[in-house]
């Protein structure tokens, strides 16, 4: 029997796989960014606010009310949907949207975050810049933490130093807040009970807030806290190379690799800035 040659193969064809689109909420943001009208947005009929997502997430990450970040934002978006239909970036779609669909997870949203994540202002520095950043910092922890043990050897309290209600603070009320209401708890007020025959306060279940407040009215917590700054170590930081797109991606990548995996981390992160990294450059410290 005649031995079968390349000729008589014939023309291979590689098959192609199945690829996912752009994820919904990708699609609403750009819309968003852009400005199209609200009843254009994808989404429209799931009842979606005109708030979500891109002005719901600039209140959690301030830097994207700056228009130089909303820009960017908007580019990294288009990026991404056009390279929807790339076989390789469809792979990479499928590969999270499993992955998210085994956590009941949103793949636009994961995406999403990575990219607000990646437009942070730390990101649009270097490595030198960094480090001088955090040198003063540690610095301005050891004479503070020097204050406040000098203060406390000449036997004065330290729970001066420490506010009242630490909820009562804007930013703390804000967390506390959002825990309480993860937790499904509000804050009763406390009532009084008739012990003995006595008014007293009824002690009420503790809620995320109550646990907050306890905690920072702690003398030893506040100077636990600043020793541990003043005793950080000056040069751990990841080195940052490239220019702002290659930055980018990097952050991206690396954001998206523990749950896609390395490759198709990368594949999302170069169509998002037009950026080359490699997956041996999110799996270095050195990059």
């Amino acid at each position: 029997m005649p031995k079968r040659t390349a000729a008589h193969r014939g023309r291979y064809k590689a098959k192609s796989k199945p690829t996912a689109p752009t994820p919904l909420l990708l699609r609403r943001a750009l819309a968003q960014l852009r400005g199209d009208p609200p009843e254009s947005w994808p989404g429209a009929e799931c009842g979606y606010t005109r708030q979500y997502p891109v002005p719901i997430l600039a209140h959690y990450a301030p830097h994207l009310n700056e228009s130089a970040a909303r820009a960017d934002l908007r580019t990294m978006i288009e990026g991404i949907c056009r390279a929807g239909d790339d076989r390789e970036d469809g792979i990479a779609w499928n590969r999270l949207t499993a992955r998210c669909c085994k956590t009941n997870r949103d793949p636009g949203d994961v995406v999403l975050h990575a990219l607000v994540g990646a437009l942070a202002p730390v990101n649009s520095l270097n490595l030198s810049a960094r480090m001088a950043n955090a040198a003063r910092v540690i610095e301005a922890a050891r004479e503070l933490c020097e204050a406040i043990e000098a203060l406390r050897s000449t036997g004065q309290p330290i729970h001066v130093l420490m506010p009242q209600d630490p909820t009562a603070l804007p930013e703390i009320a804000d967390v506390a807040r959002d825990l309480n209401s993860m937790a499904g708890a509000t804050e009763p007020e406390p009532r009084i009970v008739k012990i003995f025959g006595q008014s007293k306060r009824a002690l009420h279940i503790k809620v995320p807030s109550d646990v907050i407040r306890h905690t920072l009215k702690q003398p030893d917590v506040l100077l636990a806290l600043v020793r541990h700054v003043s005793t950080l170590p000056v040069g751990t930081a990841r080195q940052v190379r490239g220019d702002k797109w290659q930055r980018y991606a990097l952050s991206i990548a690396r954001r998206l690799q523990p749950l896609t995996g390395a490759a198709p981390a990368t594949a999302i992160a170069n169509a998002a800035t037009g950026a080359r990294i490699t997956t041996k450059a999110i799996t270095k410290n050195r990059n």
